[in-house]
């Protein structure tokens, strides 16, 4: 509603808003708000496994509680994204800021 407010309080002030600004405003939303997902989805503590190969990294960690980790394990998100771990370092430290 405060939306559809501004936008008929400002085309009554300045005329109609050019079509590209609803793309760039649509582009813009989509890259920030595909963003914040992947930060959010990988945003969980790593675990830490280690055997006889050395220390590996375990996502999400055993220390989360059973539903949590189960929820997390399962998401569709954390499959499309676990390449982010052998991206480049800008990638990895923008989304998953833990990993060293």
């Amino acid at each position: 509603a405060l939306n559809v407010g501004l936008r008929r309080l400002g085309m009554s002030q300045a005329g109609a808003t050019p079509l590209w600004h609803s793309g760039a405003g649509a582009l813009g939303g989509w890259l920030l708000g595909g963003l914040l997902v992947a930060a959010l989805t990988l945003g969980f503590p790593l675990g830490v496994r280690v055997g006889a190969q050395g220390r590996t990294g375990v996502y999400p960690s055993a220390d989360l509680p059973a539903p949590l980790q189960a929820a997390v394990r399962r998401s569709t998100f954390r499959e499309g994204l676990m390449d982010v771990w052998s991206a480049s370092p800008a990638l990895r430290t923008l989304l998953v800021p833990d990993r060293r």
